[in-house]
């Protein structure tokens, strides 16, 4: 998930968002892969690795990620965000939004779900996913 700075590949300062380009590198080096799901209420990222010896690595570098951004995006005054990421903040402090690891056979999933349509939008949007017209 990246922010719509991140998407246009403008640099700028933001802790979240580095943080998301790290797991995706820690998930690479793995050899793992990820696969974004689009859901009514937000969306899937379904990571799995190819070999049955990197499951258990590419579970934990998912798991500690969650935990640093959880961290990261909960204490607003250590954290350096950009617009997007802020917005997300928001939602994960009032509960709108909610995220959970899940693991499974092949690896793990993240499960980034709100019940609020405007925060739906934001996560698809920053997930790279189309968001429906109705």
């Amino acid at each position: 998930m990246v922010c719509k700075a991140h998407l246009s590949s403008v640099a700028h300062d933001c802790d979240a968002c580095e943080e998301w380009i790290g797991s995706d590198k820690d998930v690479r080096s793995i050899g793992g892969k990820v696969q974004v799901v689009s859901l009514k209420n937000g969306v899937m990222l379904v990571y799995t690795a190819e070999k049955a010896s990197d499951v258990r690595s590419l579970q934990s570098a998912v798991a500690k990620r969650n935990e640093q951004l959880t961290t990261m995006l909960s204490d607003a005054s250590r954290a350096k965000l950009c617009d997007d990421c802020k917005h997300i903040r928001g939602a994960v402090a009032s509960g709108k939004l909610h995220r959970e690891v899940v693991n499974i056979e092949r690896g793990c999933m993240t499960l980034i779900t709100s019940d609020d349509r405007a925060v739906v939008q934001r996560i698809r949007s920053m997930a790279g996913q189309p968001v429906a017209m109705r």
